[in-house]
């Protein structure tokens, strides 16, 4: 019986594979896991940090398998886009076709502000005169020219570029697993509402969700926080007779400015799952005119000045040849960073002239000598801010590209005597950070968190218009290093029309902006006739008082806005106290049952006495109001739909372009490797001459035709596929026919094998299956000899058949042939038994007469009264 069943279960095995070998799998896409990106935009390079389900936070590679992108853009002829590394190298060759630091420094601001410091920045500090900028005649702001290569001049927003910039990088995303469901985008805390709010606009422009914008520096903090966890919270367990609070100074040099921050952590008062502790920001401090790409400059215009002085010709006049200035210097500076001298040698400079020149590190530090001194100038100013002690600080945390330069390491390690700290990755902390908090605000994530607001670094007051009698006033409204994501309510005791301004106080108007720091002014209207609806209340009660209440918000990414505007009425009025009644019980005598009925009317009487308390009831009324904004305006519906329209057709042509590069790329692989096919030993025996001349005479053709076209724009996608489909239609059945000997002995064997199987399953049922008549086991062991000769005379003819004529018969075919025994095996085998004999007891049991209980005898019939019978209590049918 255990012989059997093991043939039974070996049979069923073999042929489920054989009759399953030949159909293809359903496969299944995988889910596209939500994600959210942290976007370093830097003035250099871009880092995008991610967190996924399932998945470590980590940062996107690029298309070069790189952990940071280079912030460039460049356009060539015919409306190409170059991104990252590519515009990079164009740029070299053809600098005014290539933007870059174009968020930091020109995006939100005013041309007739900006003209002197881009002039001063961008050409005397960073030499880079190939740019062109202009005004933007409807918003006033500063618009970037490029020149293609085609010398095509063409204007752009700033806003337009970042757009084309985030919409790239957001695609690395592997969008076949993942979905990108919210971004969040790090700014320099010196950015100004107008700036924030360019940076909305070109996020809107992309169509992804904005989570939030934060500061570079506190991105840090956190990644700080997060990554040094356990060592920050032991420390401040050593350190808790002293003082329970770990103080961290972040320095943060980029390539364009120097950002530092003062950090507070702290343990949080309520712990909780999620709560990892408290983050206080102290200070906040900047410098816009310090970073690395400026100690690059200064080494670019030493290397142009030696060249001078041994050519004769100024090169910081020749666009192209200070580009490639720049990257010698730059390579030049982080050498110096580990040697005293290097040698730099610039092959072909200009006129090709040969150039070589040794600098020391020396001559670079002397070189850079006013920079390196305004290295400490942020650091000291938050010090001062924050009112903290060099010797409270417990970490100096030094990051960014710039600060690699060693004497900057020098100026910082002689001022902190602790020692700077490198433990962050200065590359990709930020973006780490960011996609940390991105997780924080999204709703499809649960992470473990620091409590933290960012801190505002610029201070906010709000003047009130004079009256005849009263000059305006200004009140702090948002104080400077304040949290964001904050509302404050304005209490004015107005009656009639009146106007606020809000502005920037004195001290932090950001660079650029209007000397008068106006952001915006509010009109309040209709106040006086909305005061009239409180005329009678406020002739009943001389005490009560009218105002107007205005509540401000400071969003979470830096904005402004007005949320409320209403004048309302306060009084103070009597409101009733309910009277506590006591409860009775029915078990036990109350006191109130005791009294006497004058007790009883006396009480009745107090408790009719109403008793009152004083509240504060205030009626509110929603009063009109007009924005006369004095900051940059944001992009009109109509401007964006006109960037997405060209955003639009440049993707579309991007799109074409890369199914034209995908189709040529695929047929350039199909000749060379059919070209080898035919010098395959392997493959000779399995064509004729005829079809080897007429594929190598098409496959020659198809190479010449590929030289020829390499630069036709004319060429479409489909004229590659038509010349794939040629090739194929004479390569294929080539191929067909070496795959197919293979095959057909697989198929075979396996075929011979399942006919012996069978053969012994019939056996077996001879022995172990009498109810599987003879008849049944004949018709099976019929059908597998037929398939089975059928087979041997098909592979007789196929053996007779050169190898490179078409195959007389197919391993699909033998498949199909085999497959018709599995109904007439399965009928058999699932074929019910017939029920066992009954035994001699069960038959005599079976035979046994039943004894039929007796039915009790009839009684005589009786007269019953017809009111007494049942008949009669029940109406007929009729009656009803």
């Amino acid at each position: 019986m255990k012989k059997s069943i093991f043939i039974f279960g070996l049979f069923s095995l073999f042929l489920s594979l054989c009759v399953l070998s030949t159909i293809p799998r359903a496969t299944h896409a995988k889910p596209h896991l939500p994600t959210v990106l942290g976007i370093d935009f830097g003035s250099e390079y871009i880092k995008i940090g991610f967190v996924s389900r399932g998945k470590p936070i980590d940062l996107i590679l690029n298309e070069q398998s790189k952990r940071k992108t280079s912030n460039f853009i460049g356009f060539r002829r015919d409306n190409e886009r170059l991104f990252g590394e590519n515009a990079r190298q164009m740029s070299s060759r053809f600098p005014a076709s290539a933007a870059r630091y174009h968020m930091q420094m020109f995006m939100g601001k005013r041309y007739n502000n900006a003209q002197q410091f881009l002039q001063d920045r961008c050409k005397n500090n960073l030499g880079i005169t190939a740019w062109e900028w202009k005004e933007n005649a409807t918003r006033k702001t500063v618009d970037i020219v490029l020149t293609g290569e085609d010398n095509v001049k063409q204007v752009y927003q700033s806003e337009e570029l970042m757009a084309y910039m985030l919409k790239y990088i957001v695609g690395l995303v592997d969008s076949k697993t993942q979905h990108v469901s919210g971004i969040v985008i790090t700014v320099p805390p010196y950015f100004s509402i107008e700036q924030r709010q360019a940076v909305r606009d070109a996020v809107k422009l992309t169509g992804v969700h904005l989570l939030g914008i934060m500061h570079e520096t506190t991105a840090l903090a956190i990644q700080y926080g997060v990554s040094r966890y356990t060592k920050i919270k032991k420390q401040m367990a050593q350190d808790k007779k002293s003082r329970s609070v770990h103080n961290v100074i972040f320095f943060d040099m980029g390539a364009t400015s120097t950002k530092v921050l003062i950090a507070q952590y702290s343990e949080p008062k309520k712990k909780g799952v999620l709560d990892l502790g408290n983050i206080k920001l102290l200070s906040t401090q900047w410098s816009e005119f310090v970073g690395g790409e400026d100690y690059t400059a200064r080494l670019a215009h030493h290397l142009a000045k030696k060249f001078e002085e041994k050519h004769g010709t100024d090169l910081t006049k020749e666009d192209r040849v200070m580009e490639r200035l720049r990257g010698f210097a730059k390579k030049a500076k982080e050498v110096l960073t580990a040697n005293s001298e290097t040698i730099v040698f610039m092959e072909t400079l200009y006129n090709d002239i040969d150039f070589k020149v040794t600098v020391s590190r020396e001559e670079f530090e002397e070189m850079c000598a006013d920079l390196i001194e305004k290295t400490l100038e942020p650091v000291r100013a938050a010090l001062t801010e924050s009112k903290l002690k060099m010797k409270n600080v417990d970490a100096l945390e030094v990051v960014g590209g710039g600060a690699r330069v060693i004497s900057v390491q020098d100026k910082l390690n002689q001022f902190f005597r602790k020692g700077v700290s490198h433990s962050l990755n200065g590359d990709e902390s930020i973006a780490l950070g960011a996609a940390l908090h991105a997780a924080t605000l999204s709703p499809m994530f649960r992470v473990r968190s620091f409590n933290l607001d960012d801190a505002y670094p610029f201070g906010i007051e709000f003047v009130v218009s004079g009256t005849g009698d009263t000059a305006e006033k200004s009140y702090t409204l948002f104080k400077k290093g304040g949290s964001v994501g904050v509302k404050r309510f304005v209490n004015i005791p107005r009656t009639e029309d009146f106007h606020i301004t809000l502005k920037y106080t004195d001290d932090t108007i950001p660079r650029e902006f209007p000397a008068d720091g106006r952001i915006a002014q509010f009109h309040f209207k209709n106040v006086q006739e909305s005061m009239k609806d409180f005329s009678e209340a406020l002739e009943k009660d001389k005490d009560a008082k009218t105002k107007v209440r205005i509540g401000f918000e400071l969003t979470s990414a830096g904005m402004l806005r007005l949320h409320s505007a209403q004048a309302s009425l306060e009084q103070t009025v009597l409101v009733p106290i309910p009277a506590e009644r006591e409860q009775k019980t029915n078990d036990t005598a109350t006191e109130e049952d005791l009294k006497t009925d004058e007790q009883k009317k006396e009480t009745e009487q107090k408790a009719e006495e109403v008793k009152y308390k004083e509240e504060k009831k205030v009626t509110k009324i929603n009063i009109e109001y007009d924005v006369n904004s004095f900051t940059l305006p944001a992009l009109s519906e109509d401007q964006l739909k006109e960037m997405r329209t060209r955003m639009e057709s440049f993707e579309r042509i991007e799109t074409a372009r890369q199914l034209i590069a995908k189709s040529r790329n695929e047929l350039e692989s199909r000749v060379y490797a059919t070209q080898s096919l035919l010098y395959d030993e392997e493959f000779e025996p399995f064509y004729v001459e005829e079809e080897s001349a007429k594929l190598s005479e098409v496959l020659t053709a198809s190479d010449d035709w590929l030289m020829e076209t390499d630069e036709d724009p004319s060429v479409t996608a489909d004229d590659y596929k038509k010349k794939l489909q040629e090739i194929d239609a004479l390569a294929q059945p080539i191929k067909e026919r070496k795959e197919e000997v293979n095959k057909r002995a697989e198929q075979v064997d396996a075929c011979k094998s399942l006919f012996k199987l069978t053969r012994g399953l019939v056996a077996e049922m001879e022995t172990n299956s009498p109810h599987i008549t003879e008849e049944e086991r004949n018709n099976l062991l019929n059908a597998v000899s037929s398939t089975e000769q059928w087979i041997d005379e098909q592979m007789e003819k196929q053996k007779a058949t050169p190898l490179n004529q078409a195959p007389i018969v197919t391993s699909t075919e033998i498949q199909t042939q085999c497959a018709k025994i599995e109904p007439l095996t399965m009928f058999l085998v699932n074929k019910p038994k017939p029920p066992p004999p009954a035994t001699p007891a069960q038959e005599e049991d079976k035979n046994a007469e039943t004894e039929v209980p007796k039915e009790p005898t009839p009684e005589e019939p009786t007269e019953e009264h017809p009111s007494q019978s049942e008949e009669a209590a029940t109406p007929e049918k009729d009656e009803l």
